[in-house]
């Protein structure tokens, strides 16, 4: 599984550096030609078409990966494919016949504005084309296609960054350009990915596939639904207490803060299908823990990283006056980490347990609102900040006490929480190291780093000479036999 997992690994994370990256890739256009207020807009729409398609889509692709992955029989595979497929186009082809003809009324009343009536339009559509997209693109994921998974992923970047950069820089589109080049990569992407999946889609419906999908992703839908609620709660509490303005800045914030969830790209898209593909196998728990513990020891280096830079990452990527949303990335990277750690605890997936799964995040979400609404008002952005990060830690915690439950894993905890410590100290050493950018200041910083990558190896012990003996064997060195 572990050899499996890292060739994989490699793949998708080289595509989803590229096509989730694209957030980041995006910020220098958003700050160049997106005013604060235009961005904050763009936020608040985001964080409504998240909701809405996870309504409209019930997220069947989780169930289909669940059913995929444990059907042997192909023709069986292809029946659950093809019907994920067409119940997703029903969905949103009945959501667009509702949304279009109402986006006056809809800009209207949400946001106070009808003159937001295209914005809308065109949020209704990204949704659409993005939705199914998703759920075709996943399907080289569970056919096990990380190297076509890739190529649709680089395609989907590719013509979304250059459609975007060229209806917000030529024909000054603003939020709506964003939109419709994001609609327009999303389409892109699912032609190429319809036609690497040939074969596995057919003109067929079966119902009972479809009950049986339901049954598991209908319980996922408030845990999904939660989980969005708790990345977005901030947003629209920001926008209540202070402005537009300030979700623009907190919105750039969260965009840079997703440079440290690169580190968990690759490892997600990889981990879940081998999991679900491989949880009967005795040794599955063992490698889980193995993977886990090299993943931590990566992003806490990473996390270090991106704090300690993060004066020269702003000034790379945006302009001057998103300065504010500097001391905010100490937070929300990690909270960017947090949110996407649940694969590593998948007991309560693997044993159907999904009720469990929905009463952690309905919880978790709650709190993300209720910790909004109190910390806001008093902290201002860093309040929004705090809140997001405890809510993203409360929400990995019991997500992973429950999958001990249902699914042990032999997690090394001390190791774990020595290598947790070092790259917290390095953050917040970070915060009292100067701001200016200069060569000594790059010098200083480099070596904090080094010497905060050395700590960890030093305390990650077995690992790495797990990972020695790996690269012995591949260059024919003294580990050979080992």
């Amino acid at each position: 599984m572990v050899r499996r997992f890292f060739k994989d690994s490699a793949l998708y994370g080289f595509a989803t550096i590229l096509s989730k990256g694209l957030t980041v890739l995006m910020v220098p256009i958003y700050t160049a030609f997106l005013s604060k207020t235009q961005l904050g807009l763009l936020d608040l729409l985001l964080g409504a078409m998240a909701v809405l398609s996870m309504i409209i889509g019930l997220d069947i692709s989780n169930a289909l990966a669940r059913e995929y992955g444990e059907s042997r029989d192909h023709e069986r595979q292809r029946l659950y494919s093809s019907t994920a497929l067409w119940f997703s186009v029903g969905m949103f082809g009945v959501a667009l016949a509702l949304i279009l003809p109402g986006a006056g009324s809809i800009a209207h009343v949400a946001f106070g504005d009808v003159a937001a009536a295209s914005a809308v339009t065109a949020a209704a559509l990204c949704m659409a084309f993005s939705g199914l997209y998703l759920v075709v693109a996943q399907q080289l994921r569970w056919m096990m296609q990380p190297g076509k998974f890739g190529i649709v992923s680089v395609w989907f970047t590719l013509v979304s960054l250059s459609t975007t950069l060229l209806l917000v820089s030529k024909y000054r589109m603003g939020e709506v350009g964003v939109l419709y080049g994001t609609m327009t990569g999303a389409a892109a992407g699912l032609l190429l990915a319809l036609w690497f999946c040939r074969g596995e889609f057919a003109l067929s419906f079966n119902s009972a596939c479809l009950r049986q999908m339901l049954v598991f992703c209908i319980p996922i839908v408030p845990s999904s639904l939660a989980v969005v609620v708790s990345q977005y709660a901030s947003r629209f509490v920001l926008e209540h207490d202070l402005g537009r303005d300030a979700v623009g800045v907190f919105g750039v914030a969260t965009r840079l803060g997703g440079l440290a969830g690169l580190v968990m790209l690759g490892f997600g898209s990889a981990l879940t299908p081998l999991i679900y593909a491989g949880h009967h196998d005795p040794g599955t728990p063992k490698q889980l823990a193995r993977i886990f513990r090299i993943f931590v020891a990566v992003a806490a280096l990473g996390l270090a990283g991106l704090t300690l830079f993060a004066p020269e990452i702003l000034a790379l990527l945006t302009r001057s006056d998103y300065s504010a949303a500097m001391p905010l990335l100490g937070w929300l990277a990690p909270a960017f980490l947090l949110s996407q750690m649940y694969i590593f605890a998948p007991g309560a997936w693997i044993r159907r347990r999904m009720w469990w799964v929905a009463a952690i995040n309905i919880g978790t979400a709650a709190a993300a609102v209720g910790l909004n609404i109190l910390l806001v008002p008093r902290f201002g952005l860093t309040g929004a900040a705090l809140a997001t990060v405890l809510a993203a830690g409360l929400n990995f915690g019991f997500n992973m006490v429950v999958s001990q439950k249902f699914y042990p894993v032999p997690h090394r905890w001390r190791a774990l929480g020595a290598v947790v410590i070092i790259g917290m100290a390095a953050m917040v050493a970070a915060a009292f190291l100067p701001r200016e950018i200069s060569m000594i200041n790059l010098l200083w910083k480099s070596s904090l780093l080094a010497m905060v990558a050395m700590a960890i190896i030093g305390v990650g012990g077995v690992e790495w000479e797990w990972l020695r003996r790996g690269w012995d064997k591949c260059t024919g060195g003294p580990g050979r036999r080992g």
